[in-house]
């Protein structure tokens, strides 16, 4: 996921998941101090990096803005450079798995809060662990959340595209990021680590605008997301390949997701999106 503009169209919608989840760790965190030391572990563009000072305000609040993507990177320092919270928030390019390894970085995070990212990487049985172990003991958390589209119409349509185009052999062993596990599979790799554990999913039904001569809205939402490993895979979204790839993936779209009238008047189609939250405190 590299291109912010495209991301940043549809903001308000993968918003709503992260502000969800980021009430549920304020609640959890009420009885406690405020949270001090913060990675915002996969920021992008950093549209949850404001709320997440607001949420925890303190002279010494030091926010860590954390993403492998450096236009992502740039993309945040430029959203956040009138931020009164400037003076607090560094930012760093890193991955998940590098973020654990760096032996510089104290094991002393009061929150590590990750937004729709944590699909991204793979090895969730290792990794978990290892973040647990960069929170401070005791009252550190974890907080994530994901799409879990394993068993989503938009996502199986993609490869449904892939083969109405003929690239199916191309694409066979590129993986969609995506919910890797069932709830019960991340339960057992944290339930022996951790004093807290809740774990939940919702699913929201978002209204996308039609738009005159463009793709389907749908194919848009996922053009910068789950559908970009795709495209890059054929060589970008200008390559022919991926424009085919496209073509097909709005014609399938259009029989599944049709167009509403919206309560402006104005032609929708509606997107059920399975968001997967966890939570966990340290012991």
């Amino acid at each position: 996921m590299n291109n912010p503009v495209l991301y940043q169209k549809f903001a308000g919608p993968r918003l709503r998941p992260g502000m969800d989840l980021l009430h549920r760790v304020i609640a959890l965190n009420s009885s406690r101090g405020p949270a001090v030391k913060i990675a915002d572990l996969g920021c992008g563009s950093g549209q949850l990096t404001t709320p997440l000072a607001d949420a925890f305000p303190s002279k010494d609040l030091n926010i860590v803005a954390i993403d492998s993507s450096a236009n992502m990177l740039a993309q945040a320092k430029k959203s956040l450079c009138s931020s009164s919270y400037l003076d607090h928030i560094s930012f760093q390019q890193n991955t998940f798995e590098g973020f654990t390894k760096d032996e510089s970085v104290p094991n002393d995070f009061d929150l590590i809060f990750s937004n729709s990212a944590f699909h991204w990487t793979e090895n969730h049985d290792v990794l978990l662990p290892n973040l647990i172990r960069k929170l401070k003991q005791k009252t550190g958390i974890l907080a994530f959340q994901i799409p879990d589209s394993r068993l989503q119409m938009s996502h199986t349509l993609m490869s449904e595209a892939a083969k109405k185009c003929g690239l199916i052999a191309v694409l066979k062993n590129v993986r969609i990021p995506q919910c890797q596990l069932d709830p019960i599979h991340y339960y057992r790799i944290l339930s022996p680590l951790v004093a807290y554990l809740d774990i939940w999913t919702t699913i929201y039904v978002q209204p996308l605008d039609v738009e005159l001569n463009t793709q389907h809205p749908v194919a848009d939402f996922y053009s910068s997301t789950g559908l970009s490993v795709y495209l890059n895979a054929l060589g970008g979204i200008e390559d022919e390949k991926s424009k085919s790839l496209l073509k097909a993936y709005s014609e399938l779209l259009d029989e599944k997701y049709p167009p509403l009238t919206g309560v402006d008047g104005n032609k929708v189609v509606l997107l059920e999106v399975k968001r997967f939250f966890l939570v966990a405190q340290c012991r």
